[in-house]
């Protein structure tokens, strides 16, 4: 009952805390994800796109001061490192969110997710994010 889209939303949120996602069954001891190929062949495409960017924002470590902020409720920054951020749609509708960003960069940042590079201006960067979304931004430096 744990479809696709359930595990995306689920990865989306583990790479926004930069944690690994695990996958247990119902009782830790039967079932066991990994031991069923319909479920992790099928989702072996989401693991090729986040635990690459959950491993990233990992090794950079967390930093606690994120030097970055929304302009919208429930949408949530962290800081890995000293150039990555994560930006988290932590509601259920879609929002164009203003980073403002207090960290020394160019006037571009990269979005991992979705491969895109994105302006900044005045210290601040734009994104769309739909419902429980995710980007990592990665400041570039000259």
């Amino acid at each position: 009952r744990f479809s696709y889209g359930h595990v995306e939303r689920y990865m989306k949120r583990c790479l926004a805390y930069g944690m690994f996602p695990g996958f247990f069954s119902h009782n830790a001891s039967q079932g066991h994800y990994f031991t069923r190929p319909e479920l992790y062949e099928r989702d072996r495409p989401l693991f090729k796109k986040y635990v690459p960017l959950c491993r990233l924002v990992a090794q950079a470590g967390w930093e606690p001061v994120t030097l970055a902020r929304s302009d919208r409720e429930g949408v949530r920054v962290e800081r890995y490192g000293d150039r990555y951020l994560t930006v988290f749609n932590d509601t259920d509708r879609r929002q164009d969110v203003s980073v403002t960003v207090e960290m020394e960069t160019d006037n571009t940042v990269a979005d991992l997710v979705d491969g895109r590079r994105l302006d900044l201006r005045n210290g601040k960067v734009v994104v769309a994010l739909d419902p429980e979304d995710v980007v990592v931004l990665q400041l570039l430096e000259d």
